[in-house]
């Protein structure tokens, strides 16, 4: 069996456009570690860039279906 992976653009669209929290789930494995890893940089407080990177990805939440994916 043959797993196709799917672009950034079609997880957020799905998400975006259904819901789809398999998306979602996705969009958070690929980009969790790094975004977590940004926010300890900047703010040298484990707990704070915990809080900080949910933070970015409920922004996310709210904003997904108003970005523009082609």
């Amino acid at each position: 069996m043959v797993m196709q992976t799917k672009t950034d653009a079609e997880l957020l669209k799905a998400f975006a456009e259904t819901g789809d929290q398999a998306a979602f789930a996705a969009i958070v494995s690929r980009y969790g570690g790094m975004v977590y890893h940004v926010c300890l940089r900047k703010l040298a407080n484990r707990h704070d860039a915990e809080d900080a990177s949910q933070a970015v990805f409920m922004a996310l939440v709210e904003k997904a279906s108003s970005l523009k994916v082609e």
